[in-house]
C-alpha cells in the first residue's frame, strides 16, 4: 500500500497521532519505509501542537543538508546524513512537507538507485543452527552504525507450503537444515508468498524466538526471489 500511495513522491513525510504513533518507535518505522520505498522518509508523531519524530535516508541523499534548507520551519533538528531527529509545530507541518519534498527533488531529480539489500553472508542450509545464531548475537547491540546482519540462502526449496497467519497479511515458512526444520516469519508479505516447488533465494535475519519457555532460531524474512 505504501509503495502505491507514495510512488510519485520523491520523499515521504507522514504524521499521525494516537497510541500507535509512539515517538519511541517512529525511527524504526521511518527506516522500514525508507528501505521499502527506496526514498527518504520522515515519520512524525503529533502530541498537542508539536510533531516530533525521525527521518531515515537512502544512498545519495544527505538528510542533514536537506533539513538545513528547511531549518526556518523546524523547532529542533539534528543527526547525521543517514538519520535525523526533528520537531515541527503543527502549524508549520504542511509548509515543511512541501519544502522537504522540493529540496529532495531538487537535489536528486526525483531519481534514486534501486533499493538493495546488503547481504552479510550467503550460508548453506546445514548452517541454520543455534551456534550460528549465538555467534551473531555476539555482534550485538545492533543499530544505525552496526546494522543487524542479513543472511542469504540460495537455490533452496521450502520444506512446506507457506501458511498465511494473522488476517492474511503475514506468512510462516520453514527450511530444512538437514536434521530438522527451521521456522521463519514474513511480516506484511501475505501478497507475495513464495512457491515450495521451485528453487528460491531468501534474504533474512536470524533471531531467537521464545515460546513456552523455549528458545529456537527463527528466520525473519526480508525478501525472496526465484533463483536464477
Amino acid at each position: 500500500q505504501a509503495n502505491e500511495f507514495f510512488s510519485d513522491c520523491p520523499a515521504v513525510v507522514v504524521c499521525g497521532q494516537g497510541p500507535n504513533w509512539n515517538p519511541g518507535v517512529v525511527g524504526i518505522v521511518a527506516g522500514k519505509l525508507a528501505n521499502s520505498l527506496g526514498k527518504p522518509c520522515i515519520v512524525l508523531a503529533q502530541t498537542g501542537d508539536e510533531c516530533k519524530g525521525s527521518g531515515r535516508g537512502v544512498k545519495g541523499v544527505n538528510l542533514v543538508q536537506a533539513l538545513d534548507q528547511c531549518k526556518e520551519l523546524l523547532d529542533h533538528w539534528g543527526g547525521h546524513p543517514a538519520a535525523v531527529g526533528l520537531s515541527v509545530s503543527i502549524e508549520k507541518l504542511e509548509d515543511f512537507k512541501k519544502k522537504f519534498v522540493e529540496v529532495i527533488e531538487s537535489d536528486t531529480g526525483g531519481s534514486f538507485p534501486e533499493p538493495t539489500l546488503q547481504i552479510a553472508a550467503v550460508i548453506q542450509q546445514d548452517e541454520l543452527q543455534e551456534n550460528l545464531l549465538s555467534d551473531l548475537s555476539n555482534l550485538a547491540p545492533f543499530g544505525q552504525e552496526n546494522p543487524e546482519p542479513i543472511l542469504s540462502l540460495e537455490k533452496i526449496r521450502l520444506a512446506y507450503e507457506p501458511k498465511k497467519v494473522g488476517t492474511g497479511e503475514h506468512f510462516q515458512f520453514s527450511v530444512h537444515n538437514g536434521n530438522r526444520t527451521i521456522s521463519g516469519i514474513a511480516w506484511n508479505m501475505g501478497d507475495r508468498i513464495p512457491p515450495c516447488t521451485t528453487e528460491i533465494d531468501l534474504a533474512f535475519r536470524l533471531r531467537w524466538n521464545s515460546w513456552n519457555g523455549r528458545k529456537t532460531p527463527q528466520m525473519v524474512l526480508e525478501d525472496w526471489r526465484i533463483s536464477d
